[in-house]
């Protein structure tokens, strides 16, 4: 089966998976992801092979998206927007010393997971119960580095391309 490059993200990094043949770039697709079901686009491909992996290495997609998943990925990007701007407020309105970076909303929407920054530990007890209440799904704070907040961002580095780690690069090296 041949092999396509899929992105969960815009400028995410790229993951390969098989899918049939009729597949094309710009196609949405559903992939198994540890958290159950995924919504990635088809971004390049296909490909016969890829260097250092055998054809069993590389998992295969559930499906493609249909009307109702393409609607689904479009209700859980607008609740991912309200839950940021809920959360912003709720975080000035408690005073607490976090920088909000994301909101990531399970395609399912049975878990949100709130990312963020903060100099030093936040006791967030009481916000987590606040969003718990206005939204009715298992919530997940979880607090990130600054240079995983430029991966998942984004910015500009000094050669003018997109930093690396937004782009390709998976692990950071001290």
């Amino acid at each position: 089966m041949p092999i396509f490059g899929v992105r969960f993200h815009a400028l995410g990094q790229t993951e390969y998976y098989s899918a049939p043949d009729d597949c094309k770039p710009g196609d949405l697709v559903l992939i198994e992801v540890e958290q159950g079901a995924a919504l990635g686009e088809i971004v390049s491909g296909p490909v016969r092979s890829l260097p250092g992996s055998g054809e069993a290495d590389v998992p295969g997609i559930l499906r493609m998206a249909d009307a109702d998943d393409r609607e689904t990925g479009r209700r859980n990007d607008a609740l991912a927007h309200e839950a940021m701007r809920f959360c912003r407020e709720r975080i000035r309105e408690r005073r607490l010393d976090m920088k909000l970076v994301d909101v990531e909303v399970f395609f399912d929407r049975s878990k949100l997971i709130f990312y963020f920054t903060a100099p030093v530990r936040i006791d967030f007890r009481e916000l987590v119960k606040d969003l718990v209440r206005e939204y009715r799904a298992r919530i997940e704070l979880r607090q990130i580095g600054v240079r995983h907040e430029t991966q998942m961002l984004g910015a500009v580095g000094n050669c003018g391309m997109v930093c690396c780690c937004r782009r390709y690069l998976r692990k950071f090296a001290p």
